[in-house]
């Protein structure tokens, strides 16, 4: 069903389907892009990267048995796919809690 929009023409009443948002004087914003411009925080990334690597090279039961560089090499891309600054900080705050 259109959109009905009452008018008044005279003393009656007259309704239109067909007006668009320019004829209604309404601006319509884009919609915003889900992978929106996400701001890294080098600086804790690379205070996470130098706590990862004192742990060593998989002798640490916080390195679930991979090596220090592919434990790593996993949260970046996990910080690298974050959609959303909320979801990089979550993450970031997630892997950096010691």
């Amino acid at each position: 069903m259109g959109l009905v929009v009452l008018g008044m023409a005279g003393d009656s009443a007259v309704s239109s389907s067909s007006e668009n948002s320019f004829d209604l004087q309404v601006l319509l914003e884009p919609w915003p892009e889900e992978n929106c411009h996400v701001q890294r925080n080098r600086s804790q990334e690379t205070s996470l990267r130098q706590r990862v690597y004192t742990f060593g090279n998989g002798e640490s039961p916080f390195l679930m048995g991979k090596t220090a560089h592919d434990f790593f090499n996993d949260v970046q891309e996990s910080l690298g796919s974050a959609s959303t600054q909320q979801e990089y900080n979550r993450l970031l705050d997630f892997e950096g809690i010691s």
